[in-house]
């Protein structure tokens, strides 16, 4: 119900022209207000809505109302492509689609084929259409219902009318026919607007009228019954009061003083500052520790260590420095001496043994000091 009120608010929000009393169950942009029943695909095109067969899951599928009407007027566009395809629009659909719907409700067909017994407007079931051209483009319906009887208007005229035996409430069904036949057909809908009826419109006015009602004597009198534009406007009112009073209530109260605002909000601030810069404040203010007893063990230890070190190294540089002949003296006899086994030697093998005794005489003789 919420959801048909709000889309009747949205059309008369943007203007759209519906005759007085209308409301519109198909808003333009979405399905809302449907629920989809069977394997059909149902799409929006153009502002539209369309239906036609998944390719991947053929058959026949409805897209359902939420809301039940049983006494109405509806009225809607519709076109068919290509123009001999088939659709149906049921009414009254006691079961929501849950059954058989062309079986639960009444079936109007659209079906634009002269070979055809049940052609566009057509109840099904019960009373063939008048003859009555069918347009290639958009083609204008309207249902009427009224207790027991039922009439079908097509682009202004009256095409069908019966008895029906359902009188019950029940949903509007769109249908996407299945079967072979209609793979490539597609049913468009669009502009779909009811009424609802609380007295004999005067298209019945010679089939039916309305009994009269005798009150009773002690009986008070009642009061008048309230038109649909009156409960339409009494829900909203109703809606609008439980959404916006709370807020209207909470805006008209007066505005807290400012000091009783912030007060609180700088206690608890300085109260955490407070909290976090006391404890630094206090080590800040404690003197400073005596010299560790134990780190002036260590330090002497590590002193100690290094006076072994260092010590013997200072003594080996303060030692006089012995005389320099002392020093090269053993170094050139050393090397004299490989000298002469390596180089000298091989020679004098070489020479007469007197000779070979004379230059080693004198090789060997005392060497002069440096």
């Amino acid at each position: 119900m919420h959801r048909l009120l709000a889309c009747c608010v949205l059309f008369a929000l943007l203007g759209c022209a519906l005759p007085a009393g209308f409301q519109p169950i198909f808003n333009g942009d979405d399905l809302s207000g449907f629920r989809v029943v069977g394997p059909a695909l149902w799409t929006l095109e153009g502002g539209a809505i369309a239906g036609r067969q998944d390719p991947n899951n053929p058959g026949a599928g409805f897209l359902v109302t939420d809301y039940k009407w049983r006494d109405f007027d509806l009225r809607f566009q519709f076109k068919v492509v290509p123009q001999y395809g088939r659709s149906v629009v049921v009414v009254r659909d006691a079961k929501a689609g849950a059954g058989d719907p062309q079986r639960d409700g009444c079936a109007v067909q659209i079906l634009d084929r002269e070979d055809a017994p049940f052609r566009t407007g057509s109840i099904l079931g019960l009373t063939p259409s008048l003859p009555a051209a069918q347009s290639s483009g958009w083609n204008a319906m309207r249902i009427l219902a009224f207790g027991e009887w039922l009439r079908v208007d097509l682009n202004g005229a009256k095409v069908a009318e019966a008895k029906v035996d359902n009188t019950r409430e029940g949903t509007i069904d769109l249908c996407c026919a299945g079967g072979r036949a209609e793979l490539q057909t597609c049913a468009y809908f669009k502009d779909l607007a009811v009424r609802p009826l609380y007295s004999v419109p005067p298209e019945f006015a010679d089939k039916l009228s309305a009994p009269e009602e005798e009150e009773p004597e002690d009986e008070e009198p009642r009061e008048p019954e309230k038109t649909p534009e009156q409960l339409l406007m009494e829900e909203l009112s109703a809606l609008l009061d439980g959404k916006l009073a709370p807020i209207t209530a909470k805006l008209n109260e007066p505005a807290p003083a400012m000091e009783t605002v912030l007060e609180p909000i700088v206690a608890k601030k300085f109260a955490e500052f407070e909290e976090k810069i006391t404890p630094a404040l206090a080590k800040a203010a404690e003197p400073p520790p005596p010299p560790d007893a134990a780190l002036e063990a260590v330090v002497a230890k590590k002193l100690a260590e290094l006076e072994l070190k260092v010590l013997p190294a200072l003594a080996k540089l303060v030692e006089p420095a012995p005389p320099l002949e002392t020093v090269i003296a053993p170094l050139i006899d050393k090397k004299l001496e490989a000298f002469f086994a390596q180089k000298i030697a091989p020679l004098l093998a070489k020479l007469p043994g007197e000779v070979a005794a004379e230059v080693y005489a004198k090789m060997t003789a005392p060497k002069r000091k440096l």
